[in-house]
């Protein structure tokens, strides 16, 4: 499965990405799996210009994220305001597990 991690920034002054860096790759090795094999794509989700022009911002969020006739929302409406008012860091795993997604994410909460 394809998974992305999203981390809010803008409360870090200077380079952010090493930060997560640590975080990530720190909690994959305590984790212990003998082989994770996956493209990792790393990046700033750089959203603010386009949530500016559009009216309602939940709106172009779910457009942005949701896959036509998929179920899942992809994005929790509590939390849409982070990707409007905030930097927003992603790590995504494009094949990993997705009980391995699930252990990361439980190792990344209690971070």
């Amino acid at each position: 499965m394809k998974v992305a991690y999203h981390f809010r920034c803008g409360d870090i002054e200077g380079r952010y990405d090493g930060v997560f860096y640590h975080l990530v790759f720190n909690c994959l090795l305590r984790l212990n799996e003998p082989l994770i094999s996956s493209k990792v794509l790393i990046g700033d989700l750089l959203l603010f210009g386009f949530l500016q022009k559009e009216v309602h911002p939940q709106n172009f969020l779910n457009y942005l994220f949701q896959v036509q006739g998929d179920i899942w929302g992809r994005i929790l409406a509590g939390k849409a305001n982070y990707f409007i008012e905030d930097t927003v860091f992603v790590i995504c795993f494009e094949t990993i597990p997705k009980e391995f997604a699930h252990r990361l994410h439980e190792a990344l909460i209690e971070e």
